[in-house]
């Protein structure tokens, strides 16, 4: 097995999370989530500073379409 670079790691991790983050949305359009349960599980894997208001942009306008 090869050794990872840092850059490789760190995609890992995001590709991680981004597959979490898909699931939480899955989820959520199926209800079987709420918005607020979506957003916890959200935060708990995405940069919040670099991507929350316009993922809760998102979610509202899918609530109130």
């Amino acid at each position: 097995m090869t050794d990872l670079s840092k850059e490789q790691e760190e995609l890992l991790f995001n590709f991680g999370c981004a597959q979490k983050v898909q699931q939480a949305s899955i989820a959520l359009v199926k209800g079987e989530m709420s918005a607020d349960d979506f957003l916890d599980a959200v935060e708990e894997y995405v940069p919040i500073d670099n991507y929350l208001d316009e993922i809760c942009e998102n979610v509202e306008i899918f609530l109130y379409q």
